[in-house]
């Protein structure tokens, strides 16, 4: 395998394994920050349609909406609950950011050489 791929992938890889390991392992989700939206996406399912700054929400995590109708629609789209729609589908927007930073550094290190 080429060497340029080869440690990217092997990256992604490791932070793949880190994010499900805990995940697997428990069956909860990775984060504490995860339980609002989770608690969201619930409440989003059970009373669509709904307006985003109604009372029954917490009025805090409510402000940043994308989570929680990120975990309504896959947890609609694979028919799992929202904590575990969430908490799968998450780790792939987690590791999102390592496939970024790899692409941009291997980017700027052939800008060198």
């Amino acid at each position: 395998m080429r060497r340029q791929i080869k440690y990217p992938l092997l990256a992604i890889t490791i932070a793949l394994a880190m994010r499900l390991y805990s995940t697997l392992i428990s069956g909860m989700p990775f984060s504490t920050d995860a339980w609002p939206p989770i608690r969201n996406s619930e409440l989003i399912l059970q009373n669509t349609p709904i307006n985003l700054d109604d009372k029954i929400f917490d009025g805090y995590h409510n402000y940043w909406p994308a989570n929680s109708i990120f975990g309504a629609a896959t947890s609609l789209l694979t028919s799992l609950r929202p904590m575990d729609s969430i908490t799968l589908f998450s780790v792939g927007k987690g590791i999102s950011g390592t496939i970024i930073l790899f692409t941009r550094a291997q980017q700027r290190h052939s800008r060198m050489f």
